[in-house]
């Protein structure tokens, strides 16, 4: 490639990513894990509906049972 084809490709992709919204976190709603409060009844309960309904390991089905109810 040319030096001349290469610098204005450079130019081409660098004019682009400066047009891309730069990333903030603040922009994203976060919850922390302390503020909601789930019962391990109510995740063990889930976990099994989850263990007959797929299977799988007994971590993977609490963790995704967890996850259901936080996100309820």
């Amino acid at each position: 490639m040319k030096k001349q084809n290469l610098q204005s490709k450079v130019a081409q992709v660098s004019s682009k990513t400066q047009k891309v919204e730069p990333f903030y976190t603040e922009k994203m709603p976060y919850v922390a894990a302390e503020s909601v409060k789930i019962d391990e009844g109510s995740i063990q309960d889930r976990a099994f509906q989850i263990h007959n309904e797929k299977g799988g390991t007994a971590l993977d089905n609490w963790l995704e049972a967890e996850n259901a109810l936080k996100n309820k």
